[in-house]
């Protein structure tokens, strides 16, 4: 009984894998939507370069939680060392 809710269970998987890797293929992507559009962000993470004002000021002007910001930031941060030449490292 147990080999075959084993066998069960990997077929499940495997279908599972199949569908996600078609939806991707048709540009499809699952999670939860982004609530705040990449403009507001993008505002939010140059008022915080600026450094004229603190997080706090900035989600609260912008109408989001100062977690997002944070998010945003630490998201731009990682994205520019990605895109950063491998000479700049050495």
């Amino acid at each position: 009984m147990g080999a075959f809710a084993e066998l069960e269970r990997g077929l499940i998987i495997e279908r599972t894998r199949a569908g996600l890797a078609t939806a991707r293929a048709r540009g499809r992507f699952g999670g939860r939507p982004d609530v705040h559009n990449k403009a507001k962000k993008e505002m939010a993470y140059e008022m915080y370069m600026k450094n004229e004002k603190t997080v706090q000021e900035i989600a609260e002007a912008l109408d989001m939680s100062r977690m997002t910001v944070y998010r945003y930031i630490q998201k731009k941060r990682t994205m520019k060392i990605d895109t950063l030449p491998l000479s700049n490292y050495y």
